[in-house]
């Protein structure tokens, strides 16, 4: 009897290494699988949005090639005119007050309207009087 507990007793300080062994190994494993999983799920979710992305883009080129409207829209964004038409570009207001052709234009007003006083004997030169105050048009007398 007291030899099966001395073999008992060596067979647990020989396996319990190799068990505590197999363990760490075992979670270590499951870890990296865990992890590998989820790398793959990442993987799988961008193919997913780059299919996606696939699939507008495959869109936009059919439209590009087969709907005349969506050409056209394009080559209007792009700047280009069909034959016979008259483009008309509208600067944006402060852009407009502040152009070359525009600076100084103040000044050339005041020296014509300064000629014109000299011309007109020194006499101050009548303002225009609004006809129709409501709808906007003015004459000068």
């Amino acid at each position: 009897m007291r030899r099966t507990g001395l073999w008992m007793l060596l067979l647990c300080i020989v396996l319990l290494p190799l068990l505590t062994l197999e363990v760490y190994r075992f979670v270590d494993g499951f870890q990296r699988w865990r992890h590998n999983r989820e790398i793959k799920q990442g993987y799988v979710n961008e193919i997913e949005r780059l299919s996606q992305e696939q699939q507008r883009l495959k869109e936009e080129i059919d439209k590009l090639k087969h709907n005349r409207l969506t050409q056209e829209r394009l080559a209007r964004e792009m700047g280009y005119v069909k034959p016979g038409e008259t483009v008309y570009k509208i600067a944006p207001e402060a852009q407009a007050l502040e152009s070359p052709r525009t600076q100084g234009s103040d000044k050339l007003f005041e020296k014509k309207l300064e000629q014109k006083r000299v011309q007109g004997g020194g006499r101050p030169l009548e303002a225009s009087t609004p006809k129709n105050a409501g709808s906007g048009i003015e004459s000068t007398k």
